[in-house]
């Protein structure tokens, strides 16, 4: 039994030598790291190259999970020898609030029933009778009408699907003129009108979808501000509570034509969008978005061809009335809605009020690296801050551009010091994710012309033996200990000066110029005369300064 179970353990060991050696190289591959040998620019890991020096990515966080977050950056090489692109992506794993959604939900469902959403009926096919009287033997409806009420009962049915315990309310407008004119031209208040009037709440908010729901019929013009004007009564109410999702929905099929005076009484062309009618219903609806703090969705239905008011289309006019499309939403708060299509439009609405992004209000902040500058900045600040406001599966990408200082001594430098991010789950609490790895850049310091001239008599350009460009790190000082001053030195020669005694390299373009000077050697002799052994002082010659190869 001993030896099976040693033969056993072997093979298990073997086994897990056999799947660390699979293992490990994916790991290092995630960045391709490399042992070659690093050149001037190459961007690494860990003072090793990356992705053929090319780029390194860095992240943290995590998106398997509902509400996950993770911010990967990846800093790339340039065209531009010393600059590099510092990229982040932000995203998370959106959470299907269905049951679990934290928050109580009122959706309104504010619904188009002018005159011109009326079904129509069009003869395509005539017979002729007696006396060739034409009837009509085969009609052709578009059905305009059944299927936008079709569209909003789906559109409830898919949110009570989504989040069982949502609220939802039903308003209809139209528009009548409450005033006339007189023979004269003058404008008249009819009699026995009331006060914003042209919307209707059908039915007030319940947990129950609106498959009998009463939408009535249509007729009159188009008081779009109305609509919005009881959605906002709905969603302001008393018995709504303080934290609630908030959402208005509308469905048109054309352009404002009546608004509400400052009285509250009907005004308008009844055909026509003027700067009345604009403006009043686009100030209703900032009032919905930005006081109630509602979203707002639209859907256009079979609108108007053409511009309705200065050169804007009747969907220009919904588009302003709904709120800006969230940073990677797959869905838009405006819809073009053809008929065959409205309940789609209508459940794409309810399947986005049904999932909560995954965090939002996020502040991502980023410390750059000791020798990098950003290269927009030119105040050179040592960090980047950027906000983003709903963190998405479809994630949000931000880049920017760094410059290394090219005087900085060779060796791997990391670009940053370190990343955070800041930002709200959904559940509404605070947290953090900060990375300490850093993506690096290996360097080699840049290096500067100077000139090296070597003369010998004197400085005269006929007198020049040699000239050399040479070049040394900025800031590095070049004096006769290290010009290499007898390079060029002659027989017969010797080294006298250098002119200036020392000079600085600089990265600023001045080349800078030291000289050296060599002359000729100078010797001196003495001729004695001796008689019999006895030296004749007399005849002493004695000579000085003779240049050297005198005969």
């Amino acid at each position: 039994m001993k030896k099976s179970l040693t033969k056993f353990t072997k093979i298990l060991v073997l086994i897990a030598m056999i799947i660390s050696d699979l293992m490990t190289p994916i790991k290092v591959l995630a960045n391709e790291i490399s042992d070659s040998d690093p050149v001037k620019g190459d961007v690494g890991i860990n003072n090793k190259v990356s992705n053929n020096g090319n780029s390194a990515t860095v992240s943290v966080g995590q998106v398997e999970s509902e509400g996950g977050v993770k911010v990967t950056k990846t800093v790339s090489k340039t065209d531009t020898e010393g600059r590099y692109e510092i990229e982040f992506k932000i995203e998370g794993k959106d959470v299907k609030t269905s049951t679990e959604i934290k928050k109580p939900v009122y959706a309104v469902v504010v619904f188009d029933r002018s005159g011109s959403m009326a079904s129509t009926k069009e003869c395509t096919k005539y017979e002729y009778g007696m006396f060739g009287i034409p009837s009509c033997a085969e009609w052709k409806s578009d059905q305009k009408w059944e299927s936008a009420v079709q569209g909003a009962k789906d559109f409830a049915n898919t949110l009570l699907k989504k989040i069982p315990t949502a609220n939802i309310a039903l308003v209809a407008f139209s528009g009548n003129s409450d005033y006339d004119y007189d023979y004269w031209g003058n404008e008249y208040l009819k009699t026995g009108v009331n006060k914003n009037d042209d919307a209707t709440v059908l039915r007030n908010f319940s947990n129950t979808n609106l498959d009998s729901a009463n939408f009535g019929s249509a007729s009159g013009g188009t008081n779009l501000q109305a609509g919005l004007y009881e959605a906002n009564k709905l969603l302001n109410a008393s018995s709504i509570p303080s934290d609630a999702y908030k959402y208005v929905v509308v469905i048109s099929d054309g352009q404002p034509t009546f608004y509400y005076d400052s009285n509250g009484y009907t005004k308008g062309e009844g055909n026509s969008t003027n700067t009345d009618t604009y403006t009043a219903t686009i100030n209703m609806a900032s009032t919905v978005k930005n006081t109630t703090k509602a979203e707002v969705f639209s859907i256009g239905y079979m609108l108007p061809s053409g511009n309705v008011y200065g050169n804007k289309t009747a969907a220009d006019i919904l588009a302003e009335v709904s709120s800006p499309d969230k940073v990677g939403s797959n869905v838009k708060h405006y819809v073009d809605g053809k008929p065959e299509d409205v309940a789609n439009a209508f459940t794409n609405i309810a399947e986005e009020i049904g999932t909560a992004n995954a965090a939002t209000g996020a502040v991502l902040t980023d410390n750059l690296g000791g020798q990098f500058t950003l290269t927009t900045d030119s105040e050179a600040r040592s960090y980047v801050s950027d906000t983003i406001t709903n963190i998405t599966e479809d994630g949000t990408t931000l880049s920017f551009y760094v410059d290394i200082n090219q005087d900085s001594e060779t060796g791997w430098y990391d670009t940053n010091a370190g990343f955070k991010l800041e930002y709200t789950d959904y559940k509404g609490e605070k947290q953090t994710l900060e990375c300490s790895e850093n993506p690096q850049v290996y360097w080699v310091q840049n290096t500067y012309d100077y000139v090296v001239n070597y003369y010998k008599d004197s400085f005269e350009s006929g007198n020049l033996i040699k000239s050399e460009t040479r070049k040394a790190a900025s800031g590095t000082v070049i004096n006769v200990s290290n010009v290499d001053r007898d390079k060029y030195l002659p027989t017969g020669y010797e080294f006298n000066k250098v002119d200036p005694s020392s000079i600085t390299v600089t990265n600023d373009g001045e080349t800078k110029v030291i000289n050296i000077l060599y002359t000729i050697k100078k010797f001196s002799y003495e001729v004695n005369y001796y008689y019999d052994g006895v030296l004749d002082s007399s005849l002493t010659i004695n000579k000085t300064d003779i240049p050297y190869g005198t005969s």
